[in-house]
């Protein structure tokens, strides 16, 4: 479980609310393997289970 104390440093991209939408967007799907993503294009995408 993550802390809601964690650095600024170690926080993703995707998690700063200070950038951006399209900056976050780009960082979120970029971590995600072409699978994933493929899978997430349909109704009932699985869980993905890596951060």
């Amino acid at each position: 479980m993550s802390s809601a104390l964690q650095p600024e440093t170690d926080r993703p991209p995707f998690r700063d609310p200070a950038l951006p939408l399209s900056k976050r967007i780009d960082d979120v799907v970029g971590r995600l393997r072409l699978d994933e993503r493929l899978a997430m294009s349909h109704q009932y995408a699985p869980a993905v289970p890596h951060t």
